[in-house]
């Protein structure tokens, strides 16, 4: 049993990915001896085990020094396996000219206030990292396996060069790469970098660094513009994101939540922050944020979780967590962001962006669920913010505390995220305000002033 676990140890720690032990029933129900002792042959994996990581072949590495310095406009993604390696990246942009993006996985290997950085990459992602991969001629991989092909789409010729420390597996529409580096990614960086030269030509870099400038302050603008009574989901995020406290992380949920941590979330350096793999399983930040309490004890921890997620699975977490009150009570606070916009705000832009369709209540409404005081029926601290001018003071006094809060910010689901935006921008019928049902026009209505409509 000892050299079974030691074994799933070794292959978790080594592929970064969850292994599994099957016990079977005879074993379950046999005495365990005074002393469990594993394979002789095979030497326990001491505590701080390092996978063995493949070294690159020299023979490659010169040809990926050919690749990147006969670029005029390089970028460079890092992705989840490149997380060891963040000084390299940074170091080979420096050379390269190069602006750098980063996959959603990897959104805290580098921190946001980097000029070079210019947000994440994905179908959803910055618009900045989109014209950077659309425009770049040469192309360097770090560690990137969850590489979106949409935005990296180019129309003319582009150089690509790996390193990962796995050859990329075959995939539609992938991303196809002249130089493939199978190796370590810190490791092959090093060896690579004494082979690149410092580019002299420095436009191209001036001119990622100019537009990661002007989206930021583009981002931090729209955060602070609400209508009427509603709350930005944009400034929830943004006043989160200035009064983030040293070390924390920061989990999103799938859905609109990913969209306000992807545009207005700035890291520092010693943050951490993740989000579902699959991209597509509502409900997951709740228990990510769990284990993150535990992985993390003298960390805060946040969770950004959008109502329509919560509602598929988070609601029964904070049971579990209410469970595990007692020994979370004195730690950092875990905090638990629900965005209440009473929709399923990402199907219902993505609805109006491909097909300009207007919202169909029945199929996008979510039921207005009161989240801080169900988390105050459970024994948990809860908060409420439905008013634009309190959402900084709102966090204020979350951060400040200790153990779990659901904070709940009732926020306007008619607020686009940047994709929208975009999409509405490229197709002049979509440009046009679409039409409400009058359900949803009583209930928007309803939540200014009292309203003008009671129920029907």
């Amino acid at each position: 049993m000892g050299d079974a676990l030691d074994r799933a140890f070794r292959a978790a720690l080594t592929d970064r990915w969850p292994a599994a032990v099957l016990v079977s029933r005879a074993v379950l129900e046999s005495e365990a001896p005074g002393h469990l002792a594993g394979d002789p042959a095979a030497p326990m994996a001491p505590v701080g085990f390092d996978p063995p990581a493949p070294r690159p072949r020299r023979q490659a590495l010169s040809r990926a020094a050919e690749v990147l310095n006969g670029g005029r406009r390089v970028a460079i993604v890092v992705g989840q396996t490149g997380a060891r390696a963040p000084g390299q990246v940074v170091e080979a942009a420096g050379l390269l000219g190069a602006g750098i993006a980063k996959t959603p996985l990897a959104r805290d290997v580098l921190p946001d206030d980097l000029p070079c950085v210019a947000g994440v990459a994905g179908p959803l992602g910055s618009t900045v990292v989109a014209a950077l991969l659309r425009d770049c001629d040469t192309l360097l991989l770090a560690g990137v396996a969850d590489l979106d092909p949409g935005p990296a789409r180019r129309t003319g010729p582009r150089r690509v060069v790996t390193i990962d420390t796995e050859a990329p597996a075959p995939r539609d529409g992938a991303v196809s790469a002249e130089v493939e580096v199978t190796a370590d990614v810190a490791a092959a960086l090093d060896e690579l970098i004494p082979l690149l030269r410092r580019k002299r030509e420095r436009g191209w870099r001036k001119e990622v660094e100019r537009a990661v400038e002007d989206w930021r302050a583009e981002g931090r603008a729209k955060a602070k513009r609400f209508f009427g009574a509603a709350v930005s989901p944009r400034a929830v995020v943004a006043e989160l994101s200035e009064r983030l406290p040293e070390r924390s992380v920061v989990i999103t949920d799938a859905g609109s939540a990913m969209d306000w941590w992807t545009r207005h979330l700035e890291l520092r350096t010693g943050m951490r922050a993740t989000l579902s793999h699959g991209l597509a399983a509502p409900g997951a930040s709740v228990p990510y944020a769990g284990a993150a309490r535990l992985a993390f004890p003298d960390r805060p921890v946040i969770a950004l979780v959008g109502d329509g997620a919560i509602q598929a699975s988070g609601l029964n977490e904070l049971v579990i967590v209410r469970g595990h009150l007692d020994r979370f009570a004195e730690h950092p606070p875990l905090v638990f962001c629900v965005l209440n916009n009473r929709d399923h705000s990402r199907l219902t832009w993505q609805r109006r962006t491909d097909y300009r369709d207007p919202l169909v209540a029945p199929s996008q409404d979510v039921p207005d669920v009161p989240y801080a005081e169900y988390a105050r029926l459970l024994g948990l601290a809860g908060a409420r913010c439905d008013r634009p001018g309190a959402v900084g003071d709102a966090w204020t006094d979350v951060l400040g505390g200790k153990g779990p809060v659901v904070v709940e910010f009732v926020v306007d689901g008619e607020t686009p995220p940047d994709w929208a935006e975009e999409a509405q921008r490229g197709h002049p019928a979509a440009r046009s305000v679409p039409r409400l049902p009058r359900s949803r026009l009583r209930r928007l209505i309803g939540t200014v002033g009292g309203g003008l409509f009671g129920p029907r």
